[in-house]
């Protein structure tokens, strides 16, 4: 009987993030760093944060290819005390309805706390 084996080589990259092109720095949508994952849909989002009054003039895009790449920049941002958000979608006020959120251990306890403090 054979085995088969497969190697994945990445489970979550490749991926890319959006670098002001002055500072260089990820974007940010309310205090979280945006993660995209697909460059082909990227100008739809960007429409979406356009209707909701963010605007993007000057950026680039940096692609992360390998998952090792992304766990060094989570780690980087994990860091500054800031979450990731993934493919963030926006309603008219800026407000964040729909995306991934990507956080270390401690920002999870942190939000699970106080989502149960918030509900009556």
């Amino acid at each position: 009987m054979r085995k088969f084996i497969i190697h994945l080589k990445s489970f979550y990259a490749p991926l890319f993030i959006i670098l002001d092109e002055i500072t260089e720095l990820p974007i940010e949508i309310n205090y979280c760093v945006v993660v995209m994952t697909n460059p082909l849909e990227f100008d739809s989002f960007l429409d979406n944060w356009q209707q909701a009054g963010l605007r993007l003039n000057n950026y680039e895009l940096k692609i992360i290819k390998y998952d090792w790449d992304f766990d060094k920049f989570a780690e980087k941002i994990f860091h500054s005390d800031k979450p990731i958000i993934v493919d963030p979608v926006l309603d008219r006020n800026k407000v964040v309805v729909k995306c991934s959120y990507i956080m270390n251990e401690n920002m999870s306890k942190r939000y699970q706390l106080m989502m149960r403090q918030s509900v009556p």
